[in-house]
């Protein structure tokens, strides 16, 4: 049972983490320069995530300092999504 109980303390977290980056990155691009919110203002979950990480370039350099905070945010939230995984297996 406490296993279980763990289980579910440790996904409720990550959910609750994941959503948080999510809403993070929306607030995110509010204040975005232009050229970066056209790029992504329209995309939701999966597909944002996706987008804004690829918005760093090659050279590791970031596009500016929101983009590089939204990449952040979007890797937090895949390490979160992939413990959800495990956690429902």
């Amino acid at each position: 049972m406490e296993m279980i109980r763990a289980l579910r303390v440790g996904r409720r977290s990550a959910m609750k983490s994941r959503i948080q980056a999510g809403n993070q990155l929306l607030g995110l691009l509010t204040w975005a320069l232009e050229e970066l919110r056209a790029r992504l203002w329209k995309l939701r979950g999966r597909h944002l995530v996706e987008a804004a990480l690829r918005l760093e370039p090659a050279g590791g350099v970031p596009v500016s300092v929101t983009a590089a905070t939204e990449v952040a945010l979007c890797v937090r939230g895949q390490v979160l999504m992939s413990f959800l995984v495990r956690a429902d297996m």
